[in-house]
């Protein structure tokens, strides 16, 4: 038993090392996009700080991080949708209190 799990503890980290070295790999030889697609990216979606500061700094773009706010709407979305499934749960099992009290966060 012991060494069916060793066998696969170190396929799975042959696999993870082969993964890594493949994706450096090609991060490593494509070619860079070009600045002015970096910038409309960044015009559009206004990604956080820490990894566009050359390009802000570079092209003088607006410097809106929305990022706190889509954590926010994150958060929400993932109450929503447990409230949901959990109201539907206590619907179908009879149990009308939890439900309604699932419900009110809907």
């Amino acid at each position: 038993m012991k060494a069916k799990v060793f066998f696969q503890v170190r396929l799975n980290f042959l696999i993870v090392f082969i993964t890594t070295f493949i994706w450096l790999l090609v991060t490593y030889l494509t070619k860079l996009e070009k600045e002015e697609v970096l910038v409309n990216f960044y015009n559009k979606k206004q990604p956080g700080d820490p990894g566009w500061k050359k390009i802000i700094r570079n092209f003088e773009t607006s410097k809106n991080w929305n990022v706190p706010n889509g954590i926010k709407a994150i958060l929400l979305g993932c109450v929503l949708i447990y409230s949901c499934l959990f109201a539907t749960g206590y619907f179908i099992y009879g149990k009308i209190i939890e439900a309604l009290i699932c419900s009110v966060f809907i």
